[in-house]
């Protein structure tokens, strides 16, 4: 009898050890392409959009990193107390209170042809080296960047300058830029966008444009934010109201626009970017609508994380956060991207991710959040 003996194939899976994540995170900034956080130990980790310097990569002798896929360790910056992440700029306020940014771009820009407004080229590896910005005798209490502009409040004021032609590349110590300086003492929040700036003092809002003196508004606000279509604020009883921003007496109106829906509750935090909205409740469920009235065509609204119109979209991943931050940049498909920072002290980030502004060592988008990974080895990359 012949006797077969039949070997059977055994698959043995390995299952790939997942990155730890980033932890011991206690404030955290979205900017346009690229997300900062502060460490317990006041260090400052960036990830994302570095074309400008603005996640602090400044490398000598090679060329400068574009992207950064996943954290690392902004160099030579003190223990640091808060971070403001912007478009090609970020700044941080030291916890000896002094303020330090990097990134944008300066005086060596070289423009060369390229379409109706040309395109720019950054040249030099010292765009992402942090440099002091210098205030005399002021003392900074909080901080927003934005597209071309950056302010400082301080206990007597609110500074704001051109982010553009403020840190020359390579530079060690930079002059004072020209502040636009506009007197309110007592600011704890500040906010900007299409050259207007928010406050709050006291709870008590005020806006203002240009030259003009801060308007007040009867609406008390803990939190404010701005986009590209709408501003947004949230008072002590977890209200969350928005107003229309592109309008040109926009410091003179209020807000107007409840934010709420079936089974809302009480608002945590409340963001606006270019066309998301998003919000973290009392629980620390995030949820994201798109503000356009116009809604989006299907294509779009079917793979964006956020939903159409004014429809509450939950964001899949996290459950538990306690800030939120979204980037201003759009495409046809993701429209931006969100982080969470979560109750564990660790980030989850969905959307786009053409720059690894998600901090998972890609480039793929995902609508789902998921954890920002550590930064690998030290994460330490030295700004020369």
């Amino acid at each position: 009898m012949a006797r077969w003996l039949v070997i059977g194939i055994v698959a043995v899976a390995h299952t790939a050890h997942a990155e730890p994540p980033l932890r011991e995170i206690v404030q955290l900034s979205v900017g346009q392409g690229h997300v900062c956080g502060v460490t317990a130990g006041g260090a400052v980790v960036c990830w994302g959009d570095n074309a400008a310097g603005q996640a602090g990569i400044s490398v000598r002798g090679k060329a400068m990193p574009t992207s950064v896929t996943r954290p690392h360790v902004v160099g030579g910056l003190p223990e640091i107390r808060t971070v403001a992440a912007g478009a090609q700029h970020t700044c941080a306020i030291s916890v000896d209170e002094h303020v330090w940014c990097w990134g944008s771009a300066g005086s060596d820009l070289k423009v060369t042809p390229g379409g109706a407004s040309g395109s720019v080229e950054l040249r030099g590896p010292g765009l992402g080296t942090p440099v002091e910005l210098p205030l005399g005798d002021a003392v900074p209490r909080a901080l927003a960047v934005g597209g071309r502009t950056a302010c400082v409040a301080t206990t007597t004021d609110v500074r704001c300058w051109s982010t553009f032609g403020t840190i020359p590349l390579g530079a060690t110590k930079i002059t004072a830029p020209t502040f636009a300086i506009t007197k309110l003492a007592g600011v704890t929040k500040v906010a900007l966008g299409h050259g207007k700036v928010c406050a709050i003092t006291e709870s008590v809002l005020q806006c203002w444009s240009g030259g003009r003196p801060p308007s007040p508004s009867k609406v008390a606000a803990t939190a404010i934010s701005i986009g590209e279509n709408w501003a947004c604020t949230r008072d002590e009883a977890g209200q969350a109201r928005c107003w229309f921003s592109l309008i040109d007496d926009f410091w003179k109106r209020k807000p107007d626009k409840p934010i709420t829906w079936s089974g809302k509750r009480a608002t945590r935090v409340i963001v606006a970017g270019d066309s998301p909205i998003c919000t973290a409740d009392s629980t620390g469920a995030v949820d994201c609508f798109l503000s356009d009235e116009q809604g989006l065509p299907d294509q779009a609204a079917e793979a964006s994380w956020a939903s159409k119109k004014l429809e509450p979209h939950r964001i899949a991943g996290v459950a538990d956060a306690i800030d939120v931050g979204i980037g201003h940049g759009r495409d046809v498909f993701g429209y931006g991207f969100g982080c969470a920072l979560r109750g564990d002290r660790t980030v989850a980030c969905w959307g786009d991710n053409e720059h690894g502004q998600l901090g998972r060592g890609t480039t793929t988008r995902d609508k789902t959040a998921a954890p920002v990974i550590a930064p690998a080895g030290s994460g330490v990359y030295e700004a020369r």
